[in-house]
């Protein structure tokens, strides 16, 4: 059989960049999720703070994604009202600035792997 010179450094720099890649979504997912987490707990209308402590993080898929969310049952009549209740979105322009910056930081962190 053929031996392929240099084989091994060329699997090696492949692997090395497929685990920077990984380590750097990781990191963008997770603050960004933090930061809309945060986001949503500073504009959530607070009447006995329940809503606002139920807004919680959890990463997925070993840490490349992410799910800000909610457990409360009022808590799409806060955001989006109801027939008797103006809205008083909290997540969606959370999710809208935290959106804008996970795209530049993920561009960032692909920039850095200089490839």
């Amino acid at each position: 059989m053929a031996e392929i010179e240099g084989l091994d450094r060329f699997i090696r720099t492949i692997q090395s960049i497929s685990d920077s890649l990984e380590s750097g979504v990781k990191q963008v997912v997770s603050q960004t999720a933090l930061q809309l987490e945060s986001d949503a707990k500073r504009l959530v209308p607070v009447d006995t703070g329940h809503l606002r402590r139920s807004i919680t993080t959890s990463l997925e898929s070993g840490g490349m994604s992410a799910m800000v969310s909610t457990n409360v049952e009022y808590a799409l009549a806060v955001e989006f009202g109801t027939s008797r209740q103006a809205a008083k979105p909290y997540m969606t322009p959370a999710h809208a600035r935290s959106k804008t910056k996970y795209i530049e930081d993920m561009k960032a962190a692909l920039r850095r792997l200089s490839i």
